[in-house]
């Protein structure tokens, strides 16, 4: 059963110190204690848009996405804490981020991954849509990043067990960092 959940939308500079706390704490949970807290607000922070998730009665973030305003896109990054993952969040997140896109003259989405879970999720939010009528498809580009990060960022190697997805992320050298930078437009 999917539980209740409410997204909010805000400016990362008038978080609570509370809710900076959460977002750290679902994004460590979300990568395996593998970065800092200091690494995650410095991501989070400087951004235009902060999306908040909070599942069912619960006072604290579950869920959270950044989307930074650039000329002809939107660059994001979503994050999930496991307790509240397969609830739709992720989706959700990201039709707030394609909407805001969207909504700002931008038909572009940019992000930086090692992880396939992200490629997939992100597949099945724009498929869902285009289901919807909200896009007519989108066009996804990726470059290859060798080293982008330094070190793999979660914990253990991540996979989908969708071949299609899961080969192109076979050949990185997750310790020492590899990553694609993904483009994928939106056509309306």
């Amino acid at each position: 059963m999917k539980s209740r959940y409410t997204i909010i939308e805000t400016h990362p500079k008038v978080l609570q110190q509370k809710q900076k706390n959460e977002i750290v704490e679902v994004g460590l949970d979300a990568f395996g204690q593998e970065m800092t807290d200091r690494e995650i607000l410095d991501h989070v922070l400087p951004m235009h848009r902060a999306y908040l998730a909070y599942v069912g009665a619960q006072k604290n973030v579950m869920g959270f996405a950044t989307a930074q305003l650039d000329p002809t896109s939107v660059d994001f990054s979503i994050a999930v804490h496991t307790k509240a993952q397969q609830n739709g969040i992720y989706g959700d997140l990201l039709i707030r981020i394609s909407d805001l896109a969207l909504n700002t003259q931008r038909q572009m989405l940019t992000f930086r991954t090692q992880n396939p879970v992200i490629l997939k999720g992100l597949r099945g939010s724009l498929d869902r849509l285009v289901n919807i009528g909200r896009i007519q498809g989108y066009d996804e580009q990726r470059t290859f990043l060798p080293n982008h990060y330094g070190r793999m960022l979660t914990k253990h190697q991540p996979v989908t067990n969708i071949s299609a997805i899961d080969r192109l992320f076979e050949s990185f050298d997750y310790k020492s960092g590899d990553a694609y930078s993904f483009r994928v437009e939106m056509v309306q």
